[in-house]
């Protein structure tokens, strides 16, 4: 974590509907560890809240900034561990003390059945969307050629980042919810002066900063899947970005304070959280008024939300009828599009093609004397 990042983030704890949003800073009774070749990189040490007191671990550079940590802690533990061996960074007596004082070590009770997006064919899977060309992997033959011909010539990433392009300027404070490895924090970073890609998954979030940053290392090629265990390593051309920074926090209680941004976008991610109305309300409460609201997704509701607060596919809605109705209160739609291709390669012979919605909106600027934003 850059240190500069203190000066933009809060507190994330809730009691009922209320949130603490107090002052971070470093906790001076443990150890901070810095990286040997730039010291305002934080590569370890614990934050603590000068309200609350809650305290918020930085573990191999990402800060965890979530109102469970706990709970978060003992669901990640060993990918924690195994991306630290992996990586070679050694997590600190001090550090493995703390989390063994606090039980991060002890497995959950209950396993989520779901899609593990920290999971090293996960990784390479999201890798591949975001950020290869694969066609000259398949023969002519292949019988996706033709269609991938097409995709990769208007992918998701660049349908939407063209629908918000015409409203992003350099002095812009960005926000990327559920970045995964980090392609929509990257397009942003292009046209924006800061960028912050938030994710749940520490595994995603990792690769992402070295995507972005190149911090730890830098991310310079990765593992495609062929054929079963067969693989074949991949070349990535990701230049490190100095206006981008990745942290591990949940798009439903964001670590940031109120009118932050001047974009926040989420990418398929209103169908993966329990709440999909509290992202939105999110997502209103850390804009600006007049801020610019992106979103795309296919709207696969059956993964963690309850039928009861999907905002459609159901009682006769349809799911963007239900995201219009979410938004309309508070954003006016000035760009949209249906019917937009998203692609996700798992093998040569699996490829799984969604079909996605993307809108962008503005916030409404609170009422003053009569005005409006629209």
């Amino acid at each position: 974590m850059k240190e500069s990042t203190l000066t933009d983030i809060v507190c994330p704890a809730e009691k009922g509907e209320t949130h603490c949003h107090g002052h971070l800073s470093l906790a001076e009774d443990f150890p901070t560890l810095r990286a040997i070749d730039d010291e305002s990189e934080i590569v370890e040490g614990l934050l603590r809240c000068t309200r609350c007191r809650a305290e918020y671990p930085i573990l191999c550079s990402l800060a965890v900034l979530l109102p469970e940590t706990l709970t978060w802690l003992r669901s990640n533990y060993s990918t924690i561990l195994n991306v630290a061996v992996e990586q070679g960074i050694t997590i600190s007596r001090s550090m493995l003390d703390y989390l063994h004082f606090n039980g991060a070590h002890i497995p959950p009770r209950e396993t989520s059945d779901g899609w593990n997006y920290s999971a090293f064919n996960r990784i390479s899977l999201y890798l591949c969307a975001h950020y290869d060309n694969v066609l000259d992997t398949l023969s002519a033959a292949h019988p996706l050629t033709e269609l991938l011909h097409q995709y990769y010539g208007r992918d998701l990433y660049s349908v939407l980042i063209q629908m918000l392009a015409p409203h992003l300027y350099p002095a812009q404070h960005a926000l990327d919810i559920g970045c995964n490895v980090g392609r929509m924090s990257r397009e942003l970073a292009a046209h924006c002066g800061v960028v912050y890609g938030v994710d749940m998954a520490f595994g995603a979030a990792f690769t992402a900063r070295r995507a972005l940053l190149g911090k730890p290392s830098q991310l310079t090629n990765y593992d495609l899947f062929r054929d079963g265990h067969i693989r074949e390593s991949r070349l990535l051309d990701l230049p490190p970005l100095q206006n981008a920074e990745v942290l591990i926090a949940s798009g439903t209680n964001l670590p940031f304070p109120d009118s932050a941004f001047d974009v926040v976008n989420s990418s398929n991610i209103i169908d993966v959280v329990s709440d999909p109305a509290k992202l939105v309300q999110e997502k209103r409460r850390a804009l600006k008024d007049g801020g610019i609201f992106a979103m795309t997704d296919p709207y696969c509701w059956e993964i963690s939300a309850s039928i009861e607060k999907w905002p459609g596919g159901r009682n006769g809605i349809t799911s963007i009828e239900g995201v219009h109705q979410l938004l309309e209160s508070e954003f006016d739609v000035i760009a949209e599009k249906d019917n937009v291709p998203w692609v996700l390669r798992e093998h040569d012979r699996k490829f799984s093609i969604y079909i996605n919605h993307c809108v962008v909106g503005r916030k409404r600027i609170a009422a003053r004397g009569g005005q409006d934003g629209s």
